[in-house]
Order: C-alpha cells, then sequence, then structure tokens
C-alpha cells in the first residue's frame, strides 16, 4: 500500500541535475518504515578529499491540492572555499484518506 511519494529535484549551476525519488510503503510487521529510494541525474565532480559545507537552510511547504505539498529554494555549498550554487524543489504527494500532514 502506497502512502507517501516525495520527489526533490536539484538543480546545480553548473547544469548538472539530479532526481531524488521516496516512496514510503508503510510499517513491516516489525514497525519499521519501508521506504524505497531511487536516485538519478548528476552531481558536480568534487575531489574526494574535499572539504564541503553547506549553508543553513529553511523549507516552508505550501500545500498546492489536498493530497500534496510544495517547497522549493536556492541554496550554496562551500567546496574548498569556493561556493556552489543549486536549487531544488520538493513535492510530496500523500493519501489523505490517511489523515493531514
Amino acid at each position: 500500500m502506497l502512502h507517501v511519494v516525495k520527489l526533490t529535484q536539484l538543480y546545480f549551476l553548473p547544469g548538472e541535475e539530479l532526481r531524488v525519488t521516496h516512496t514510503g510503503r508503510g510499517l513491516d510487521e516489525y514497525g519499521t518504515l519501508r521506504v524505497d529510494i531511487e536516485v538519478d541525474g548528476a552531481v558536480p565532480f568534487v575531489q574526494p578529499e574535499a572539504f564541503i559545507t553547506i549553508k543553513p537552510y529553511e523549507e516552508d511547504y505550501i500545500q498546492t491540492s489536498p493530497n500534496t505539498l510544495f517547497a522549493s529554494a536556492t541554496n550554496a555549498l562551500s567546496v574548498d572555499g569556493r561556493e556552489l550554487q543549486y536549487s531544488w524543489n520538493n513535492t510530496v504527494h500523500y493519501d489523505s484518506l490517511k489523515g493531514t500532514m
């Protein structure tokens, strides 16, 4: 039974795009949340030994339909002191019969 699907799309300034889909499958018999994660796309190349920091950010979701939430933002991360800008949007689809988000 499908409960929640969260789609995150990231866009990096050099032109790379990454799509991450989280599909919540509910709880198993032990009460553990089951989630399938699919990743597709590309990210900018970063040396394995690079020092990376992400600037703090906030996400504010808005209700776009009875079963959908949406958020988007622009941020930057630092790779060895050089700033790399990116933006993303999140869309969450859920079964409103299971309750409110």
